[in-house]
């Protein structure tokens, strides 16, 4: 069974249990089945109600709810790893929120969540928000074998997502930085134009 894409409303949790000082016994909570990886995270929610905090953990992590008819648009996609320096990560992590991209794991760093926590806690800054996500599928999707990866994704309608058709992309794996990974698919990649636009900031949070 494909790993169950973990999104930021399950970070907004870790990081609510940070806040909170969530005792030792909840880290300690293995992963196993999917199914009992979403119970927990369903007792999570009702111990601690993220939903009553939800401007807070808004602001913490920038996620917004999306806007009823809105038009997708183009998706700029880090792939990265907990292995990495934690300067790089920081400094992706900062571009990312920047030129409006999202960092994604493979996976919980050493399998755990208490992990994940001092990861994130460890490389985002007071004033950051988090564009972050556990997405294996992702990584298989993109053949992504080494890291730090950069993916831009044209948009897809509706009908292509769902019939999950692999979408016009351009990919460069390398040391590089958001901006020099842009630049090069700007001049030499098949969505340069929508590289341009990223560089413009037209896609900034």
């Amino acid at each position: 069974m494909a790993q169950e894409k973990l999104l930021f409303p399950m970070m907004q949790l870790v990081m609510l249990m940070v806040l909170l000082g969530a005792p030792s016994a909840l880290w300690a909570a293995p992963l196993r089945s999917a199914e009992e990886t979403k119970a927990w995270l369903q007792s999570l929610e009702r111990q601690f109600r993220p939903e009553e905090m939800a401007e807070e953990l808004g602001a913490l992590t920038g996620q917004r709810a999306p806007i009823e008819g809105q038009s997708a648009k183009p998706l700029l996609k880090i792939f990265v790893s907990s292995s990495m320096p934690e300067e790089a990560l920081k400094g992706l992590l900062k571009e990312a929120e920047h030129f409006g991209g999202v960092l994604v794991l493979k996976g919980l760093p050493e399998n755990s969540w208490k992990a994940l926590a001092q990861l994130v806690l460890a490389i985002a800054e007071d004033d950051t928000d988090m564009p972050m996500q556990i997405d294996e599928e992702e990584f298989n999707r993109f053949g992504i074998d080494s890291v730090p990866a950069f993916v831009l994704i044209e948009p897809q309608e509706m009908k292509e997502q769902l019939a999950e058709k692999l979408p016009k992309f351009d990919q460069i794996s390398g040391n590089l930085t958001i901006r020099l990974a842009l630049e090069y698919m700007s001049k030499e990649g098949d969505l340069g134009e929508l590289a341009q636009e990223y560089l413009a900031g037209k896609y900034a949070k």
